[in-house]
């Protein structure tokens, strides 16, 4: 498949970042063609209430 436009192919992402007191995971989705963040969240746990917007 070719990306030929923006907002045609979208990766969403999610890493646990050390820290002094644990992890905090943060989630993030990127469209690919124009390669920016369009969305990103920090939570200390995966649960989907602290991750998805509300």
């Amino acid at each position: 498949m070719t990306i030929d436009c923006v907002n045609q192919v979208f990766a969403p992402g999610t890493i646990y970042v050390p820290t002094a007191r644990g992890f905090v995971c943060l989630a993030a989705t990127v469209e690919l063609a124009g390669r920016k963040i369009l969305v990103h969240r920090a939570a200390i746990s995966l649960d989907a209430v602290d991750i998805v917007e509300r």
